[in-house]
């Protein structure tokens, strides 16, 4: 299942999050919560997409790209695995909510198979500094690029 979308949410004043219903099944009971390499905020993964990912980033150092893979494992490692309760909300801890500077009002931004979380304010300044015509002009141009490699194998 893939998602898309923006959404106004808030935390309520114990740092749970609700998530909204037509999202829940990709997280079933369990999720993982972490930093987002996105930016000032943080990413929700389904289980077993985040158990994917990790498979993909262990294993033997080995070369240059390898250390890039440590570096990310040493990022998430601050993450967390998170339940939904029966309400459909997850707590945040609040070293997650300090490393991505959340207030009450959040936005959840839904990106194909996960969430990222941020902050009302960091969200609307993202998209005023980084969502400029010429930014999305260079990311048309790249997946240009991209499909114009995948014809040529």
């Amino acid at each position: 299942m893939e998602i898309y979308g923006e959404f106004e949410n808030k935390l309520d004043e114990n740092g749970r999050l609700t998530i909204p219903r037509r999202f829940r099944s990709l997280f079933r009971e369990e999720a993982f919560l972490c930093r987002s390499i996105a930016g000032q905020s943080l990413t929700l993964w389904p289980l077993d997409t985040w158990h994917e990912l990790t498979r993909k980033l262990s294993g033997p150092i080995e070369s240059f790209a390898d250390l890039s893979c440590l570096t990310l494992q040493r990022f998430f490692a601050s993450g967390v695995t998170v339940s939904l309760d029966q309400k459909g909300r997850i707590g945040i801890p609040n070293y997650l909510r300090r490393a991505a500077k959340l207030g009450a009002e959040i936005y959840l931004i839904a990106i194909g198979d996960r969430l990222e979380i941020w902050d009302r304010n960091a969200w609307d300044e993202y998209c005023i500094n980084q969502m400029t015509p010429e930014a999305l002009e260079q990311a048309m141009q790249c997946l240009q690029l991209r499909e114009e490699e995948d014809r040529s194998y």
